[in-house]
């Protein structure tokens, strides 16, 4: 378990069916929020009970291998615990977004959904990254404070510069913050210019920061690659 409090349903991409698709429960102070749910996922996390502690749910994006469990999470969360599952939205026209997604399949998604706004939700915030893993998905990276740690959680993301810019701002706009501080947890890809950060140039980021990877397949890692794993450290 990452820092004590997080524990990842999944690692894998959208292939690695044995690892599950990439998907975290945080522990934060008030309450546990599960972010993204592939399709994958639901199985895993009805066989380790993961699913039991789901108080929170946080979507990156709307691709299948992170929201593909959604529709059967929302039905064991309504008829298995009797409550609705809340889903922390970033800002209004996410909400908007993921209000019309569950139009798709569900006749009144009121009685299984409740929006909490981000500002109901301490130590979490965000970082829009739409349009930087695929040209039509709005999409978000998200970022929890756990004690002095500033965890960042990358979602799909294809420019590793946005990251190391956003990491930059958020080291400039908080004083006293060091880079230990950081713990990020990032996707990559083998694939170079797949739409996901190329493990090359997130060994880069290692230098300076404390970084993970997921969204891969950590077996299939090229000889060179140096980056610690989220597989292996979430144990």
């Amino acid at each position: 378990m990452l820092n004590g409090r997080i524990k990842f349903a999944g690692t894998g991409n959208m292939r690695s069916f044995d690892l599950g698709n990439s998907s975290m429960l945080v522990r934060m102070s008030f309450g546990n929020v599960l972010v993204d749910c592939g399709y994958a996922n639901y199985e895993r996390m009805i066989k380790s009970k993961l699913i039991d502690e789901v108080e929170y749910l946080m979507i990156t994006h709307l691709h299948g291998d992170h929201a593909g469990s959604i529709h059967p999470l929302l039905l064991y969360l309504r008829y298995q615990k009797n409550v609705r599952c809340k889903i922390i939205v970033p800002d209004n026209n996410f909400k908007k977004y993921l209000i019309e997604y569950f139009s798709f399949f569900m006749s009144d998604y009121t009685k299984y959904v409740e929006f909490v706004d981000l500002k109901h939700a301490p130590g979490v915030g965000f970082f829009e990254t739409t349009g930087l893993h695929s040209n039509r998905i709005v999409s978000y990276a998200y970022t929890f404070r756990i004690g002095r740690r500033f965890v960042y959680y990358s979602g799909d993301l294809g420019d590793i510069t946005a990251t190391e810019r956003f990491l930059q701002w958020v080291l400039n706009y908080n004083p006293g913050m060091q880079i230990s501080d950081f713990l990020v947890l990032h996707e990559t890809s083998f694939i170079e210019r797949s739409g996901h950060t190329y493990y090359k140039d997130l060994m880069r980021l290692a230098e300076k920061y404390e970084v993970y990877a997921y969204h891969c397949d950590h077996r299939r890692a090229p000889k060179d690659c140096t980056l610690k794993f989220v597989a292996d450290a979430d144990k």
